[in-house]
């Protein structure tokens, strides 16, 4: 027989869940809490295509961006003379845990001839956490908590990708992902490193341009970009 302090706390905790005052996971903790609903993906904008188009050339290999054991370093410095990306991860968004495996395909496809590093607006421990829990093949994460360097890159919102060569140079900006832009980011890549990648498969990818979440600084007020119709 159950004692009644016991069958107290049960009704509690019920009780806690009923009313929504247990705390509920960070949705980009949670790999399944990927947006699939097609009526709830996040279109990208003419700013970001047009901000994508601005940085496009920039040489930004002395840029200064920090990593999660705290070493603050020139880009140009975590590349390490190879081409590679930065993936933008939005800490709240689950856009970003959406895309990440379309962005580990390529990864796995370059096969060590590139350096990816993923940039969070968050703290070390949220960084951790998130390549952790999503698995995330990054060779470098890097903390942006104050998103300095995100609005630096004039990047809107998380699933971003920046195509840097070998130099540092930003060669591409997709501010968005989709079955063409992975196709075209893969393509950037091979041409970067003049190296054929292993078989990959997007079909599961949206078929349309799709962002993720604001990132604070380019919010005004707005969690994410709203579909026109």
């Amino acid at each position: 027989m159950k004692s009644p302090i016991y069958c107290g706390l049960c009704l509690l905790v019920v009780s806690m869940a009923n009313f929504g005052c247990l705390p509920k996971p960070d949705p980009s903790m949670d790999p399944k809490s990927a947006v699939l609903d097609p009526s709830k993906v996040h279109p990208v904008t003419s700013s970001m295509t047009s901000n994508a188009d601005v940085k496009k050339g920039l040489d930004v290999s002395g840029w200064e961006l920090t990593d999660t054991k705290g070493a603050k370093k020139a880009l140009k410095n975590f590349l390490g003379g190879k081409p590679g990306f930065i993936y933008f991860i939005q800490r709240d968004c689950p856009c970003c845990v959406d895309a990440r495996p379309f962005i580990s395909q390529i990864i796995d496809a370059a096969n060590g001839s590139i350096i990816t590093l993923g940039l969070i607006n968050g703290s070390v421990q949220e960084a951790e956490k998130w390549q952790h829990v999503n698995e995330f093949k990054a060779d470098t994460m890097l903390i942006d908590p104050k998103e300095e360097a995100t609005k630096a890159f004039k990047v809107e919102t998380g699933v971003a990708l920046v195509i840097l060569n070998a130099e540092g140079v930003i060669d591409r900006i997709y501010p968005g992902y989709c079955q063409t832009w992975l196709d075209q980011a893969k393509a950037d890549l091979e041409r970067l490193t003049q190296s054929k990648f292993a078989k990959t498969d997007f079909s599961q990818a949206p078929k349309e341009p799709t962002s993720g979440c604001y990132y604070e600084w380019a919010s005004q007020g707005s969690t994410a970009p709203k579909r026109s119709d």
